[in-house]
C-alpha cells in the first residue's frame, strides 16, 4: 500500500506527542517511499519516539492495573515486556516491584470478585466460574473472607449453578432439537452433582422418561 506524504507526517506527528500505538505509526513510516530527510525526520529522532511509545503505552498499562482489571495478567506482562524493549527503568514512571506485586495482588481480587458476582445470580457455566475464583484467591494469597464469601456460600452457589444449568437443559429438551441427547446427558449430570431432585427443576419422571424415548428413537 502507497502512503501519501500527508499521512506519513501525520503518523510522524502522532508520534512526536506520544502514543500507545507507536509500532503502528512507525510501521507506516518505514513502509512508505520517502527518506526520513524527505519527512523531516531522523534515525535518531525515529528511535527517540519509539523509546516515548513504548513509555507512553507502558504508562497505560499500569495506569489500568491501578484501577483494578480482571485483565490485569495481560496489562503487567505487557508493561514489563513495553519496559523491556524500551530500555525503561520502574523508576522512571515511577513504580517498583512492591507496587507491581500489589497490583497483581489487586488484580487476583478483583477478577476473583467478578466471578463471585457472576456467580451469585446463578450461571450455567458455575463450575468455570467458581474454577477460576478459587484460583484468583489462591493466587493472591487471599481468604474467601476478603472478597466477602465464604466455602458455605461458595458451595451454595455450586448447587445453585447445577440447577441453573440443569434447567437450562429442560428448557432445550421442551422445545427440542438435534442435540436432545446432550441435553439430557448434561441434565441428568447437574443433577447429580448438585444432589438435586426432577421437582428441584420443575419436571417429573414422566416427562424425562418421554425426553429418554425421543433420543432413543433418534
Amino acid at each position: 500500500m502507497a502512503y501519501s506524504r500527508e499521512e506519513v507526517r501525520q503518523a510522524l506527528e502522532v508520534l512526536r506527542r506520544g502514543t500507545a500505538s507507536h509500532g503502528s505509526c512507525l510501521h507506516l513510516i518505514r513502509k512508505a517511499n520517502f527518506t526520513l530527510a524527505d519527512i523531516g525526520t531522523s534515525e535518531e529522532e525515529l528511535e527517540q519516539l519509539r523509546i516515548k511509545g513504548c513509555k507512553t503505552a507502558a504508562q497505560t498499562c499500569l495506569d489500568d492495573l491501578r484501577e483494578g482489571s480482571i485483565e490485569y495478567r495481560l496489562h503487567l506482562s505487557k508493561f514489563r515486556e513495553l519496559v523491556r524493549q524500551g530500555g525503561l527503568t520502574l523508576a522512571e514512571f515511577p513504580t517498583s516491584e512492591v507496587e507491581l506485586e500489589s497490583l497483581r495482588i489487586k488484580g487476583c481480587k478483583t477478577s476473583a470478585t467478578y466471578f463471585l458476582e457472576k456467580l451469585r445470580p446463578g450461571v450455567n457455566s458455575w463450575w468455570l466460574f467458581l474454577s477460576c475464583l478459587r484460583r484468583e484467591c489462591t493466587e493472591g494469597r487471599f481468604t474467601f473472607a476478603v472478597i466477602g464469601t465464604s466455602e458455605e456460600e461458595l458451595e451454595q452457589l455450586r448447587i445453585k449453578g447445577c440447577k441453573t444449568a440443569a434447567q437450562m437443559c429442560l428448557e432445550h429438551l421442551r422445545r427440542g432439537s438435534d442435540r436432545d441427547v446432550v441435553f439430557l446427558e448434561q441434565l441428568r449430570k447437574q443433577l447429580r452433582l448438585g444432589d438435586l431432585s426432577l421437582a428441584d427443576i420443575g419436571t417429573n419422571a414422566a416427562e424425562l422418561a418421554s425426553f429418554e424415548r425421543r433420543t432413543s428413537a433418534a
